[in-house]
Formats: structure tokens, C-alpha cells, sequence
């Protein structure tokens, strides 16, 4: 048993609904605004070494933009980013109990990079801000020397600009390829056995594939942002001149265009991939919704290169976000049929011990455990002060809520702490230790 099937717990068939819901919610949050972000960090890192390399200062504002608009704050990068990636990672933590794979492991893995690239990523936006306020104070001084000092500490901040935006990118590109990888290996329980290290990863064909899926989805979805936050929320950017206009509408449509057209390639190659027993009716049904969506975003697209205007982004952005909806519902399907078997078999293991627990509780109703305590326990034992033996507030929470062995302890006691002299037998039948050791369990919790 690995570390996180002891953390976890099998899941009961009640409890895999809402898991499944959750986790449905948490990637209709994730799968979105993560691909929104890396797509603008990727962009924005690129932009910001060209642009200094080449004194490209409309390169450099593009960069900067793009992080203003599209990656928003830390605030808003840990409520859509990180915490919903955590949250995805719990809920496949009891989904692959005791299945002996190393997808748990990688997905937090994943988090774990993703966590400390988007703290890296809002400092390289921080840099950007800096930069701006000292742009500005040469306006302010009517000169274009600045003091040494700030020249110095400008020099800095360029080469902390440069290596927090390429550390950032490096980490949430490693931390998205294994938290998809995690994924990927999640529906295919053939190979759970055999794939025993992330570097496998690198070689595998299906985390290949869907990481390639990923990233034609990043680059439309930031394409697609980028017409729609430049120049229709809220009024758009309000200082672009039409060379800058002209320059990141042409760029930003034609990256979401052929990105698009990368991804149903990739979408297709995906559902090629899928094992046979994932695959349904509601499978292909999802499936084809979904590229139906995603040729007419095609289409959107090439209406704004044909036209020249950027009226129909909106729609783009609205029907995008349907699409990535119902490809997510689709491969929340695909995983479902891909491991019902194992879901099954743990299943049945968290329901078998609920009816246990609740046999237990049944069988003992007719039974006065508080009769019990003030007859033969009183005199010995109190809650919250010693008597003759140790107080109930320090020894019954040592069994973790364990009805059975309390119970069997109660029954049949023997010594345990030295430092107390040994429980004689009550003469209690087993029924009503039982009974006693819930009573006892129910009353330490409640505080008494």
C-alpha cells in the first residue's frame, strides 16, 4: 500500500457521485483558466526576449499586456489555478485507492510545480509594473537620464524580469505535462502496473497526444482572450495606437486559428487512443458536440482574418468555453467507463464496511449503555478526571472512532499502562461492550 492509500479511504457509491460532480466542477474551473495563463505566459515570455533582444518596445508592451489581461492577480491565479488543481488531485487520490499506480503521486507532483511557477509568474508580472512606474518618472523629470541609483536598480530588475519569466514558464510547462500525464494514465488501467516512473512519460504515446491537445487548446483559448480582453471587455485597451491594433489582432487570430485546427486534429488522434471499454454512446455523443463547436470557433476565426474585425470574438470566447465544457464532460465519461471495474471492486469494499458499521449500531440499540457506566463504570473511570483509572477524555480517542476494538478491550481487558493497575472483567457480554464502546465513542466526541 503506497502513502496515499493510507491517507485515503474507499470511496462508497454515495461518495463517488459527489466526487464525480466535484471533480467535474473543479475542471470546468481549472481546464479553462489554465490554459488562458499558460498560453499568456508562454506568449508573454517569448514576446518580452525578443523585444528586449531586438529593443522591440511594442514586443515588450505585447508581453506585458498580455499578463495585465490575461493572468489577472494572485488572487485570482490561486482560486482558478492552483486550489481547483489540488482539489482534482485529492478526488483521483480516491478514484485510484488501492490501485497501486503512480497517478496520485504525479498529479501533486504536478501541483507542486505549477504552485511555484505561478508564484514566479505574477513576480515576472511585478517586474513589469516596476518598470513602468520607472518609465514613467522620466516624463515626470522632464529628462531622460535617471539617477544611478535607479539605473542600477533598473539593471536588476531586467535580469530578474528575464529569469522569473523563463523559470516560470519551465516549471508550469513541466508541472501541466505531468499533471495531464497523471491524468492520461488514470484511464488506462492496463498500464498501471508497468508505468512505475514520470519519466515514462516522456515516451508514452497517449500522454504525448494529450499534452499536444493542451497545448493547440492553450494557444486558442489565449488567442481568443487576447482579441476579447484587448478590444471588447470593457471597452478594450484604451491607448493603442493602430500600428499596435493592427499588429496584436493579426497576431493573436491567426495563433487562436491554426491552434484550433491543431486541436481537432489532436482531439482526433485522442479518441483513437481511447480504450475499447471506454467508449460509449454518450462518449461519441460528447465527442462530436464538441468538434461541431470547435469547427464553428474555425469559423469565427476565419471570419475576422476575411473581415478584419474582431466583432465576432465574443461569440469565439463564449462558444469556446461550451466547447472545453463538453470536451470535459467527455473525458470525465471516458475515465468513468475506463475504470468501472476498479471502481466497482473499491466501492463494494467502502459499502461492505458501512454495512457493518451500521450492523453494529443496529444490534445494539437495546442495550442502556448509560445504565452500564453508572452500575459498573462509575466508580473507576470519569471523563475529564482521574479516579482509579485513567480519565475517558485521554484513553477512548487512542482508538480513532475503532467501535470493534474498544469493544474488545471492554470485554475482555488486559493491562496497557503501567502506571494504572489492571481493568478487572465487568462480566459484560459482547453485545453490551459493544454498545459501551460506542456510548463511550458518542460522549468523548460531543465533549462531555
Amino acid at each position: 500500500m503506497n502513502f496515499f492509500d493510507q491517507i485515503a479511504i474507499p470511496p462508497s457509491t454515495h461518495h463517488l457521485e459527489l466526487m464525480n460532480f466535484f471533480l467535474i466542477i473543479s475542471l470546468l474551473v481549472f481546464i479553462p483558466f489554465i490554459s488562458m495563463v499558460f498560453g499568456a505566459s508562454t506568449l508573454s515570455f517569448i514576446f518580452n526576449i525578443i523585444g528586449r533582444k531586438k529593443h522591440n518596445p511594442m514586443y515588450i508592451r505585447f508581453a506585458k499586456d498580455i499578463l495585465d489581461k490575461l493572468a489577472v492577480n494572485r488572487r485570482v491565479g490561486l482560486g482558478l489555478g492552483i486550489l481547483p488543481a489540488f482539489s482534482i488531485a485529492f478526488v483521483y487520490v480516491q478514484l485510484m485507492y488501492d490501485s497501486n499506480s503512480i497517478v496520485p503521486g504525479t498529479l501533486f507532483f504536478g501541483c507542486i510545480l505549477m504552485s511555484i511557477g505561478f508564484a514566479l509568474l505574477y513576480r515576472f508580472k511585478t517586474t513589469f509594473q516596476v518598470e513602468s512606474v520607472i518609465e514613467s518618472l522620466k516624463e515626470y523629470t522632464h529628462s531622460k537620464d535617471l539617477p544611478e541609483d535607479i539605473v542600477e536598480y533598473k539593471d536588476i530588475l531586467d535580469e530578474s524580469n528575464e529569469k522569473s519569466g523563463r523559470y516560470a514558464f519551465i516549471l508550469i510547462f513541466f508541472g501541466l505535462f505531468f499533471f495531464i500525464g497523471g491524468m492520461t494514465l488514470a484511464y488506462l488501467p492496463e498500464d498501471w502496473a508497468s508505468m512505475t516512473n514520470v519519466m515514462q512519460f516522456f515516451i508514452d504515446g497517449e500522454s504525448t497526444i494529450h499534452f499536444f491537445y493542451f497545448l493547440s487548446l492553450a494557444g486558442t483559448v489565449a488567442g481568443i482572450a487576447i482579441l476579447f480582453f484587448f478590444f471588447i471587455w470593457q471597452g478594450g485597451i484604451k491607448d493603442m495606437d493602430e500600428a499596435y491594433k493592427k499588429f496584436a489582432t493579426k497576431f493573436s487570430v491567426l495563433l487562436s486559428f491554426f491552434s484550433v485546427i491543431a486541436l481537432i486534429l489532436c482531439m482526433f488522434l485522442k479518441f483513437l487512443m481511447y480504450p475499447q471499454e471506454a467508449l460509449s454512446f454518450n462518449v461519441f455523443f460528447y465527442t462530436g458536440i464538441t468538434f461541431l463547436l470547435l469547427i464553428l470557433v474555425g469559423n469565427l476565426l476565419y471570419a475576422i482574418i476575411r473581415n478584419a474585425e474582431v466583432k465576432y470574438a465574443s461569440a469565439a470566447f463564449i462558444i469556446m468555453f461550451f466547447a472545453i465544457t463538453f470536451s470535459t464532460i467527455n473525458d470525465e465519461m471516458v475515465l468513468g467507463n475506463a475504470i468501472d471495474d476498479h471502481i466497482v471492486k473499491i466501492s463494494a469494499e467502502a459499502d461492505a464496511e458501512d454495512q457493518k458499521k451500521l450492523a453494529a449500531v443496529v444490534t445494539t440499540t437495546d442495550i442502556n449503555a448509560d445504565e452500564i457506566y453508572n452500575t459498573k463504570c462509575i466508580a473507576c473511570h470519569k471523563f475529564d478526571q482521574k479516579v482509579v483509572g485513567p480519565p475517558y477524555n485521554q484513553t477512548v480517542p487512542k482508538y480513532n472512532g475503532n467501535v470493534q476494538q474498544l469493544a474488545e478491550f471492554i470485554y475482555n481487558p488486559v493491562k496497557v499502562d503501567p502506571g494504572f493497575p489492571p481493568m478487572p472483567n465487568q462480566g459484560l457480554t459482547k453485545k453490551e461492550a459493544t454498545a459501551m464502546a460506542q456510548w463511550l465513542i458518542q460522549q468523548v466526541e460531543a465533549g462531555k
